[in-house]
């Protein structure tokens, strides 16, 4: 019996945990394709853009993960075409020819069309952009100790986190966390310096999409972090180091924290 070719794209948990399901099957051949040759979990990169976990933490080789697995195999490549008359995916590696094709791909951030911010802000969506946010933050801190023009100390006091759902809490949890507890361990030049933390969502509560007794515990865990929380709040623009609200206000910033996303 001729084997049945599965192609999945995108090495996410749906991607990885259907590759895993079907690798044993008898009579097929599955090949899970991603753009990297490791998968990693999204909801630690936090951890990451802050230092506190090293990448190798939340991170595995595709290779390592299906060891066992004997008809599951990985194939590293970007997606750039389909062609389902000919049952056939154009990578950036090659061609892949498919019997059956599952696409998951998850999510990316979304700037809901603003070019400013997608030019300006810090995302958080993947590996590289962890250890970008956090390469980011610790140069941000070198160079506020030698900086001697005011006006730039205070745009590099303030730190923007767009976006209070789980991603936004987190970040903005663990830089108040580690303002309060090392910051002027690592920093002694910042011992009477204060940073200011903003999350800022449009919606009416953090973690909209959660309980309401979460929003209420978030919030108050939060706001007792020092974490300014300004909602039903819309950002409309980043430019000139102010990130600009749709009401008209501004906050003087170097660094805007993007967590929107889109599926």
């Amino acid at each position: 019996m001729q084997e049945k070719h599965i192609v999945i794209i995108g090495g996410g948990f749906a991607g990885v945990n259907l590759a895993k399901h079907l690798g044993n099957e008898r009579g097929l051949r599955v090949t899970l394709v991603d753009r990297n040759n490791y998968n990693f979990f999204p909801p630690l990169l936090y951890q990451v853009s802050t230092g506190m976990l090293d990448i190798s933490s939340i991170s595995i080789p595709f290779r390592t993960l299906f060891i066992g697995n004997k008809n599951l195999f990985f194939r590293i490549g970007e997606l750039e075409e389909i062609v389902p008359d000919e049952q056939k995916v154009i990578l950036s590696t090659g061609e892949v020819r498919y019997d059956a094709l599952v696409l998951a791909t998850g999510t990316e951030s979304n700037y809901f069309g603003m070019e400013n911010i997608e030019k300006n802000a810090l995302p958080m969506k993947t590996v590289n952009d962890a250890i970008k946010l956090r390469n980011y933050l610790l140069m941000e801190g070198e160079k506020y100790t030698f900086c001697t023009d005011e006006v730039e100390r205070r745009k590099m006091r303030n730190i923007v986190i767009s976006g209070a759902g789980p991603s936004g809490v987190e970040i903005a949890g663990m830089i108040a966390e580690m303002r309060k507890r090392k910051l002027r361990e690592i920093y002694p030049e910042l011992e009477n310096e204060r940073l200011n933390i903003y999350l800022v969502d449009g919606a009416q509560t953090v973690l909209s999409s959660m309980s309401e007794t979460s929003q209420k515990y978030t919030l108050k865990m939060l706001k007792k972090l020092g974490v300014i929380v300004k909602l039903n709040t819309m950002v409309s623009d980043f430019t000139d180091d102010k990130v600009i609200f749709k009401d008209g206000e501004a906050i003087e910033t170097k660094t805007l924290i993007w967590t929107g996303r889109q599926v």
